[in-house]
């Protein structure tokens, strides 16, 4: 099974909501696996199967590398995989709201030679996601990204390089076109 296939299969399971809202690091002691099974178990008499719900869904997500699990002692990490971040961030951008009319947010950037494939791999990203090019390093959306870009940025450590904005007064857009 595909990763996309599973993960749109996990779209509705409360467990794997809890988890990804949690952020990048979740720490799971005995006392926090309680509080998940409550998600699950509306009655006391059911809590234990729900706490062996929980369990086995958890093993279930690291199988699919979905987690990363490291144990310690009593008690379990789990990380969001690189690949599970790639699509919580890519579902952000395709549900952004656009903006008003005549506004739109702006990425410039000025990555160095240096660099190229760094360069390469942020242009082809813009691309995928229906950024229009303005020139090499200035593309534009109307999709309300400017949070999502920002810490696109930093979690790279891009910030030196790329930068963003919103704009409304361009002088010429007679050649962009949009695709709703």
């Amino acid at each position: 099974m595909s990763f996309a296939r599973v993960y749109k299969n996990l779209e509705d399971d409360p467990i794997f909501n809890f988890l990804s809202s949690a952020g990048e690091l979740l720490e799971i002691t005995v006392s926090s696996m309680m509080e998940l099974a409550k998600i699950i178990a509306s009655k006391k008499y059911r809590h234990q199967l729900a706490v062996e719900k929980v369990y086995r869904r958890l093993l279930y997500l690291k199988e699919k590398k979905i987690l990363l699990v490291k144990k310690q002692g009593l008690k379990m990490r789990f990380a969001l995989s690189d690949t599970l971040k790639r699509q919580l961030l890519l579902n952000k951008f395709g549900q952004a709201k656009s903006l008003s009319r005549g506004r739109f947010l702006m990425v410039f950037f000025d990555i160095p030679e240096s660099q190229r494939e760094t360069r390469d791999v942020w242009r082809r990203f813009l691309k995928e996601n229906n950024f229009q090019m303005i020139s090499l390093s200035i593309w534009i959306t109307r999709k309300d990204l400017y949070r999502e870009i920002k810490n696109l940025i930093n979690e790279f450590g891009l910030e030196d390089w790329i930068n963003c904005c919103y704009g409304t007064d361009f002088l010429s857009l007679k050649n962009i076109t949009y695709k709703k």
